[in-house]
């Protein structure tokens, strides 16, 4: 509710009872065994369809990449600096989960003291599993999160070489996801193929997602997903996924076994 308030308010809507209504059974209609990404894609498209605001946190998406973009040089700066620069590069993008609209409404990064911010180390960390999975592996996949976070993708991307990487994006706006339209300009098009999900969704629902996305997803030797909703949305998927992301509610934190705002990068529990 909270959520839908505060997206309610980025359209000049916070006032509209009918609409908080309609939201309100909106969210009565979820069953209990699906996420909260799934909730969150449902208050999404209601608040669009009934407001035509078809993108409400598009200007809010253009000024977290502006600002991730004029950082970008300190973060390639780090990551150049480290005697482990694929760790480093790791370290950069989980921190960049820390730019999310969606589960605090806040920006919790300090851009001015990013040395500091970057001193934190992985509550669960299997980056030497993933360094294994890369040997011999010919494709990678970044299932991206949102804008300004995907800058401090490309960082990670940038140090992954010598296979194809393809990065995944939404095909419609939904919070401040990353989109087809909002990757352009981040550089990420000049180092990976693009892919969409097919999908206005939080997170990965499977059973929204275009053919040619699962067939890309299935086929590819290494998925990283970024991210709450990508990790709620995949973490009992019938494949290996890296999932890199801050643990930012309590529920996520408990359900991975870490403190909250804890970073995490871990496989998941595979069926």
């Amino acid at each position: 509710m909270n959520f839908a308030l505060r997206t309610m308010k980025f359209v000049g809507e916070e006032n509209n009872t009918e609409l908080m209504i309609k939201v309100a059974r909106g969210i009565a209609s979820i069953k209990p065994d699906k996420t909260p990404a799934h909730m969150g894609t449902i208050i999404s498209r209601i608040i669009r369809t009934e407001t035509g605001k078809e993108d409400p946190y598009l200007e809010e998406k253009r000024r977290e990449n502006e600002i991730a973009l004029e950082v970008y040089p300190l973060l390639k700066e780090y990551v150049r600096n480290s005697h482990d620069p694929l760790g480093a590069a790791l370290k950069v993008s989980a921190l960049g989960n820390a730019i999310d609209l969606g589960v605090s409404g806040e920006i919790r990064l300090d851009f001015e003291k990013l040395e500091e911010e970057l001193h934190f180390e992985f509550k669960k960390d299997e980056k030497e599993i993933f360094r294994e999975r890369l040997k011999g592996a010919k494709s990678l996949l970044l299932i991206a999160d949102n804008a300004g976070e995907i800058i401090f993708d490309r960082i990670l991307l940038e140090e992954i070489t010598g296979l194809k990487r393809m990065v995944a994006v939404k095909s419609g706006p939904v919070i401040n996801d990353i989109t087809i339209k909002d990757i352009y300009g981040t550089g990420i098009e000049n180092i990976a193929e693009i892919v969409e999900t097919g999908s206005d969704s939080l997170g990965i629902i499977m059973e929204e997602v275009s053919e040619d996305f699962r067939r890309i997803f299935y086929d590819v030797d290494v998925v990283i997903a970024k991210g709450h909703a990508n990790t709620e949305t995949l973490v009992d998927i019938d494949r290996e996924v890296f999932f890199l992301l801050r643990a930012k509610c309590d529920y996520v934190a408990e359900y991975m076994g870490v403190k909250k705002y804890d970073f995490i990068f871990e496989r998941g529990r595979q069926r």
